[in-house]
């Protein structure tokens, strides 16, 4: 008897009975009627809409090979692995999930071919992938919760992991996975292994994330990558440097390096000459930028809460940054590394770096849109800025407890906006007695030891001044 079946998941259960996941379709077969030997090309289809209902739980019933045509699913532990060993080719999804009792590898030695998702999560007892050998390519992998997984021999076939690759929850070696070339986007999340081994022959990734894996101490078998679109690595709990990527040459958007309890400096990243936006964000361990050597072009580069930071040495290589936002930064006591910097298209932010007394390091800085040089009650003075003449937008001086006075800034000629705020012993400003012009607002306000009359010099002293002038709460 054959029925027509309109429902595009072809779930396999180990009965036809209606209980079960799937109901009538759990039970769906196709006869090879040709006889003989038939190759995965010419096997016999299994539809939705051809089927014919039988007492078995799959589509196999002799040595014949078969075409699945749609998703199957492999759930609850309901369905019998000889059922499935003349699968030769899916055109969908594999969804093998929520199998309580499944431990010894899967039943496709014949599966050569998946077209869509291949889905594995939530098999507790399962040790090994081997039974998915031969498929070379599908859309996207997920392998997710299998925490008795000890390696991923069983995938040593695959080639192309297409749109996705994500691995979670998983203890497993990534060994097995060294003929993987291609993957669009690559996750590791409270992955369990201590290295990265099976991704030998992985040259670019979209996008990378690696995070909340508590034992990963490094990248040790990422050698061949070589470019990325952007990358997240954060809250990785052994992770100690970045040993593997000793290829890596380009980020092209964003890199985050976020929350890494242990991470002490960079060593890993010495062929790494350009990013997109750089973050170096709460690293408590982080000593140096040491890795960074050759690195030339950032387009942004934040460095922020990185409490151990104490040097930027492994900068003096950077020329070029259109961007720059630097903060609690409590350890770093010189700016020295940033010499190579002559030019900043957009800002640089300097707040909250208490260790500093100067500037020193910014010598070749000479234009920038704006800078802004805020709550770093240790700086004396501004030292450092003897080459800045142009600034497009605003010079912001604020909050900065020990500055006295602006020695460093003469060179200055030319502002949008001059901002001189709250620097509570500020008394001399006759640095910026050389600036030409100030092409908007002057405002110099609650400088409490600096006398009026002293900011009422600075601002007869500049040659024009396009925009409103503000002295007031300076000292009488």
């Amino acid at each position: 008897m054959r029925i027509m079946m309109t429902v595009p998941l072809l779930t396999l259960a180990c009965s036809a009975s209606p209980d079960l996941p799937g109901g009538r379709l759990a039970s769906a077969k196709v006869t090879d009627t040709s006889g003989g030997e038939v190759s995965c090309a010419d096997a016999p289809e299994v539809t939705d809409a051809d089927v014919i209902v039988a007492a078995g739980a799959g589509p196999c019933f002799s040595s014949d090979l078969v075409r699945i045509v749609g998703d199957m699913l492999l759930t609850e532990d309901q369905w019998e692995p000889e059922e499935l060993s003349c699968v030769c080719a899916i055109e969908g999804s594999l969804y093998i999930n929520d199998n309580p009792a499944l431990s010894s590898g899967l039943p496709f030695s014949n599966l050569e071919e998946l077209t869509g998702v291949l889905y594995i999560e939530d098999n507790p007892q399962l040790t090994t992938l081997e039974g998915l050998q031969n498929v070379d390519s599908v859309y996207s992998l997920r392998l997710v919760n299998l925490p008795a997984l000890v390696d991923m021999d069983g995938l040593r076939g695959l080639e192309d992991a297409g749109l996705s690759l994500r691995i979670e929850g998983t203890a497993a070696s990534t060994q097995g996975l060294e003929n993987l070339e291609t993957v669009f986007n690559l996750r590791l999340d409270d992955y369990q292994g201590t290295d990265l081994a099976g991704f030998t022959a992985l040259t670019a990734v979209n996008d990378l994330y690696v995070g909340n894996c508590p034992s990963l101490t490094s990248f040790t078998g990422m050698s061949a990558l070589e470019t990325m679109a952007s990358a997240q690595i954060g809250q990785n709990d052994a992770l100690v440097d970045f040993t593997g990527l000793s290829s890596l040459t380009t980020v092209d958007g964003e890199l985050y390096i976020v929350n890494n309890p242990v991470l002490t400096d960079l060593t890993g990243l010495a062929a790494l000459g350009s990013v997109g936006n750089l973050n170096i964000v709460q690293n408590p361990q982080l000593t140096s930028l040491d890795g960074l050597q050759v690195l030339s072009t950032v387009n942004r580069l934040t460095l922020d809460h990185n409490d151990q930071l104490a040097s930027l040495s492994a900068l003096s290589t950077l020329t070029i940054v259109n961007y720059a936002d630097l903060s609690y930064l409590p350890s770093l006591t010189s700016l020295t590394g940033l010499e190579g910097l002559t030019r900043a298209r957009r800002n640089i932010s300097l707040y909250n770096l208490e260790g500093l007394t100067d500037l020193t390091g910014l010598e070749g800085l000479t234009r920038a849109q704006g800078l802004s040089i805020r709550d770093l009650d240790g700086l004396e003075t501004l030292d450092g800025l003897d080459g800045l003449a142009t600034l497009t937008g605003a010079l912001t001086i604020r909050d900065n407890a020990a500055l006295e006075r602006l020695d460093g800034a003469e060179a200055l000629r030319s502002v949008d906006d001059l901002r001189i705020l709250s620097n509570g012993v500020l008394v001399d400003v006759t640095a910026l007695h050389s600036l030409d012009e100030v092409t908007d607002d002057l405002t110099i306000t609650g400088n409490t030891s600096l006398a009026t009359a002293d900011a009422e010099a600075l601002r007869d002293a500049i040659g024009a001044i396009g925009g409103t002038v503000t002295i007031s709460g300076n000292a009488p």
